[in-house]
């Protein structure tokens, strides 16, 4: 494939907690009277596929990129399906690359030659793209909520997948808040009575939001974004959420939302039994490069994300070519193409996002002013970078 920064056309959610701050702070084009609380702008999800709008591929879907190039978009670092797996093991556990996965999910035990014993025609999430970036508007308090953990999923078929996720605060008013877990001693038994007496919230923990950081949210965590910040969100590829807590509001629709209080607290209990699924790592700030600097960054084992400081002029920014890398600016005014084949440059303003497929060993950046973006890939199983 041809390889290049990859832009896609934004796919705009409205929500009930919703507001205009990417048209006011970002000057995006919004439907009027819309409250649009999330803008996905690389996602591949059954019902949502985002399209290309720029270069050869231009018109062409995620999805249709995914199954066409397969590795020559996604990299080595992504689960491969080009060669056989090993089989799930005694226990009914995944292979490696595939946790979190329902058990009609997993490859086919792998034979005693080696060759699988059925085809496969779809890598993990269905075959499509692992990740999903959005911006994120809250206006209002979005619910009080939980996402799966592959012990849910494992008891659970019905299910979809786990569910990791970061949050990176691209802009942040005095005041803002999310939550962030429960307030130290807090039970869940003492959170059900709450949620029971209708006041569950003196047992949330209350975090500030500062513009510039790094807020992970590991699947099986009770947590909410709160109004005041825009945020930029990486997941991985799962639309499974247990809202907790929904404020005592009514949905769009004027009725109240549905809420999930068993199996969010059920998927809460899977996360407190095993500290190991919080576990991250916060990256060091680091010179990678002439004119290019790490300023933070989050390493967890479903995504490796930076924070990259470029200084005025051009820059080469240093790519892992066993994964894709999303590309958002977070800062500044930016030219980004691939070193080495900077036939096709696209640029990027604050919020923007772009697409490098893997086999790229560096970004060639020029920027007047000098800037800053994040940079997302499927880390290496060894380890981080730098």
């Amino acid at each position: 494939m041809e390889r290049y920064p990859i832009r896609f056309q934004p796919i705009l959610k409205e929500r009930v907690w919703g507001g205009s701050t990417l048209a006011t702070r970002l000057g995006r084009k919004l439907p009027s009277g819309v409250k649009v609380g999330e803008a996905w702008e690389i996602v591949d999800r059954p019902d949502d596929t985002s399209r290309v709008v720029n270069g050869p591929l231009a018109g062409r879907t995620l999805d249709e990129l995914c199954k066409e190039y397969g590795p020559e978009l996604l990299g080595k670092n992504a689960p491969r399906i080009d060669k056989p797996l090993p089989p799930v093991d005694e226990k009914g556990g995944a292979p490696s690359g595939w946790e979190g996965r329902r058990a009609d999910q997993l490859p086919p035990p792998v034979d005693e030659k080696g060759g699988a014993a059925a085809a496969r025609e779809r890598a993990p999430y269905g075959g499509r793209f692992p990740l999903i970036l959005k911006l994120l508007d809250p206006q209002d308090k979005l619910s009080v909520q939980v996402h799966p953990t592959g012990d849910y999923v494992a008891r659970h078929p019905e299910a979809e997948a786990v569910k990791n996720e970061m949050w990176y605060a691209l802009h942040a008013e005095p005041g803002a808040q999310i939550i962030h877990g429960l307030v130290e001693g807090a039970t869940l038994e003492e959170l059900e009575k709450a949620l029971a007496g209708g006041d569950p919230e003196p047992l949330f923990r209350f975090v500030p939001v500062e513009q510039g950081a790094f807020y992970y949210m590991p699947s099986g965590l009770i947590h909410a974004l709160l109004p005041g910040s825009l945020m930029v969100e990486i997941q991985q590829n799962s639309d499974t959420t247990f809202r907790l807590y929904d404020w005592k509001r009514p949905g769009l629709d004027g009725k109240p939302r549905e809420v999930h209080v068993a199996e969010a607290l059920e998927t809460a209990a899977s996360f407190l039994a095993d500290p190991a699924l919080a576990a991250h790592e916060v990256l060091a700030p680091a010179r990678l490069a002439d004119g290019v600097e790490r300023v933070a960054g989050l390493h967890c084992p479903f995504f490796h994300v930076e924070e990259l400081r470029i200084a005025p002029g051009e820059a080469r920014v240093p790519l892992d070519p066993e994964s894709f890398t999303i590309v958002v600016a977070v800062r500044g005014a930016l030219t980004v193409a691939c070193a080495g084949s900077a036939a096709i440059s696209t640029e990027l303003g604050v919020g923007d996002s772009a697409l490098i497929p893997a086999g790229v060993g560096a970004l060639a950046v020029t920027t007047s002013g000098g800037g800053s973006v994040l940079t997302t890939i499927l880390p290496r199983r060894s380890g981080t970078r730098g």
